[in-house]
């Protein structure tokens, strides 16, 4: 559901205690002022028991809240999903830039600040609304794969090559499975994380459906039929720009201590009539460890896995992939041979 299709439900009614003296100029007075507070955050997730909090049966995404009884800031539980379709993009409320006062229904307006949460509000004016900015309190994490071909034919796949992938796992060392998100930052537009204990480290599949089926290894001993691996990037998740894309979202992080342990296992397939079958098809399972990715919230990111392939031949000088924009995993890198 998109934003403009939200609704606000029940429908309920700002307290009409505003003032002890009158300020409104109307004659009318209270004992107190009531005041409230507004926190928001998307999707939304019916809890299972409003008074706890808990959410029954979930085990990624959205795992539990803050019960409705507590008089502690609001809290959202997030465990990191293992699968890209699983990924749930968290998001958190706050006041919109360029919005600074709040008017009261009383004449005189407040300060509010930009990217904070709208605190202790009084009945505001018919004109005054409770507008949010919807933040990402997560970091996008997306995949694309290239083939590094040498120069046998101007740096591009033989014509008899065909490369497909089976699948990729990555381990995130110090990237924390499940953390807690309080409601309450306290630092304009940056999303409050609070650890837990035994958060643990983020592990992350592709494979099967959540292959691009362009490149996407059949699994099966037999001539693959898909385009597979070029010279051009291509996304490893998504197989067109149709369909509801997918990404993974991680828990932002500025620990240095961390490390992202990339595996790709992928199959080289090439036609050959010489051969009883017609073709060869040789696995091949490639890992490597990049460190210093120090992800963002509200950021989307992308590691390229760039494969390095290099024919037989009598000489040639083969230079490394690189790229100014993504975060680069030479796998395996390429070295010039004599």
């Amino acid at each position: 559901m998109a934003p403009k299709d939200w609704t606000y439900s029940p429908l309920r009614y700002w307290p009409n205690e505003t003032s002890t003296t009158n300020a409104d100029g109307k004659g009318a007075t209270s004992e107190g002022v009531d005041r409230l507070t507004f926190f928001a955050y998307a999707p939304y997730v019916t809890p299972t028991d409003n008074k706890t909090g808990a959410i029954t049966g979930a085990t990624e995404g959205i795992t539990a809240l803050t019960g409705n009884e507590a008089t502690t800031d609001p809290k959202v539980t997030y465990v990191v999903a293992a699968t890209p379709e699983k990924s749930v993009d968290l998001l958190w409320g706050v006041v919109p830039d360029g919005t600074t006062t709040w008017s009261n229904v009383t004449g005189t307006d407040v300060t509010v600040a930009p990217g904070m949460p709208y605190l202790n509000l009084i009945k505001p004016n018919t004109k005054q609304k409770v507008a949010f900015n919807f933040k990402h309190a997560l970091a996008k994490l997306g995949l694309k794969v290239v083939g590094a071909f040498d120069a046998v034919s101007g740096g591009t796949k033989d014509a008899n090559t065909k490369i497909t992938v089976a699948s990729v796992t990555i381990e995130g060392k110090g990237f924390k499975k499940t953390a807690v998100l309080n409601l309450n930052n306290t630092t304009a537009d940056v999303p409050q994380w609070e650890a837990v204990d035994g958060a643990g480290n983020i592990e992350l599949s592709v494979k099967d459906g959540n292959l691009n089926s362009k490149i996407k290894d059949s699994g099966k001993d037999e001539a693959q039929t898909v385009d597979g691996v070029t010279d051009h990037p291509q996304d490893l998740l998504n197989s067109d720009d149709k369909s509801a894309q997918k990404a993974f979202m991680i828990i932002p992080s500025s620990e240095t201590d961390k490390s992202l342990k990339v595996t790709i296992d992928y199959y080289v397939n090439t036609t050959d009539a010489s051969l009883s079958k017609g073709y060869s098809r040789v696995e091949n399972k490639i890992t490597k460890t990049i460190t210093g990715f120090a992800p963002e919230a509200g950021k989307n990111y992308t590691l390229l896995l760039s494969l390095g392939m290099t024919s037989v031949k009598v000489s040639a000088t083969v230079a490394d992939w690189t790229d100014a924009t993504s975060t680069q995993v030479d796998l395996p890198i390429n070295v010039a041979g004599d």
